[in-house]
């Protein structure tokens, strides 16, 4: 399995300065032997802080072994959940940790639900995966700011206004999992749609960066780069004068 690491920096409204972070998604993982390279691609990242944004296995027994391999990382790890983790509600709990603001970051996974907490130079939000479909009417505010979101989903960002200045980092679209030349997306998996589906894009003040995962929903077929991120988040002011702020979304 062939997982490619990609360096793409990230503005965040309010930033005071440039911090460093691992990002990767949709492992879905079915096999044991397919744990090492993931594991592998997750320390070529080399950052202190790694994000993990769902989708994990496809078997309740790859749990416990792939979370105890992030755990021997030794990196400061925040993690949501997917779709498709909710039937492994009980084998995750065991894994990992939901967070607590008086508990110390180190050791295994920390679940967020829903939860803020405070990184060095940003603020650091954890949305839990929306279960029903009238979530995503319902408002988030958050007043803290400089303000990172973790999601599995893109249309997580429904939840908040438009105008809000946040940065939100999600997977769950696969990049399409399977792209043929000169054909337009067939299928994005999200509300959003395409236009949002991968990479770097802006809904009005909200920036977007969803990332392509590594493994395949539903079949073993995939053509798109199996890809984790290694994330410069950049203040919008520095971003913008680079001439990088003409990101395009609606």
């Amino acid at each position: 399995m062939k997982i490619s690491t990609v360096s793409v920096s990230v503005p965040v409204s309010g930033l005071q300065r440039r911090v460093s972070i691992g990002f990767a998604s949709d492992f879905h993982i079915r096999r044991k032997k397919e744990i090492p390279a993931i594991i592998e691609a997750l320390e070529r990242l080399d950052t202190d802080c790694l994000l993990l944004g769902g989708d994990y296995c496809e078997e309740a027994d790859l749990v416990e072994p792939f979370f105890a391999e992030v755990t021997e990382l030794k990196r400061r790890a925040f993690a949501v959940w997917g779709n498709n983790d909710l039937p492994f509600e009980r084998e995750l709990l065991r894994a990992g940790r939901r967070w607590r603001e008086d508990d110390p970051e180190e050791g295994r996974v920390c679940w967020l639900f829903d939860d803020l907490l405070r990184r060095e130079g940003y603020f650091l939000a954890g949305l839990s995966h929306l279960k029903r479909p009238d979530l995503p009417e319902n408002r988030l505010v958050f007043s803290q700011r400089p303000l990172l979101i973790l999601a599995h989903t893109p249309d997580a960002i429904l939840r908040l206004s438009k105008t809000e200045d946040v940065t939100l980092l999600a997977g769950h679209s696969h990049g399409g999992q399977v792209r043929l030349p000169f054909v337009p997306w067939w299928w994005s998996h999200t509300k959003l749609g395409y236009r949002h589906g991968e990479g770097l894009s802006r809904r009005g003040r909200n920036v977007l960066f969803v990332g392509r995962g590594i493994g395949c929903s539903m079949f073993e077929i995939r053509n798109v780069p199996r890809e984790v991120y290694r994330i410069t988040l950049v203040p919008e002011g520095e971003w913008e004068r680079d001439g990088k702020g003409d990101g395009g979304g609606s």
